[in-house]
């Protein structure tokens, strides 16, 4: 499976693709990982690398805020709760995801982090 990362400084969002035959939706194992992965990789922005990998990371309260299901595109919120050395901290965050235009990888963008 390919992924493909970028960042977009402006927005506060940053997204990866990963290949799939359908895009997954707002609740999908495939989508959360991606989440995660991306929310370390700002996190090792901030503190750093190892830092970042102690943290625990989980989704609570996911919602669909929108589907295009002709396109495949979803529009997601949910709480995201960051956990490290007995302390966690919750925040909301909101997330797409989007389909390439060959189906063949789809793109998760994370706002909020």
């Amino acid at each position: 499976m390919s992924k493909i990362k970028y960042l977009s400084v402006l927005a506060l969002a940053a997204g990866l693709s990963a290949c799939s035959g359908a895009t997954p939706d707002c609740s999908s194992d495939e989508t959360h990982e991606l989440v995660f992965e991306i929310t370390k990789d700002e996190l090792a922005n901030a503190v750093g690398r190892e830092t970042a990998d102690s943290f625990s990371l989980s989704l609570d309260m996911i919602r669909t805020l929108s589907r295009d299901e002709d396109v495949g595109y979803f529009e997601c919120a949910a709480e995201m709760t960051l956990e490290v050395e007995g302390r966690s901290d919750t925040a909301p965050i909101e997330y797409t995801v989007t389909p390439t235009d060959d189906k063949e990888h789809f793109y998760v963008e994370v706002f909020g982090l």
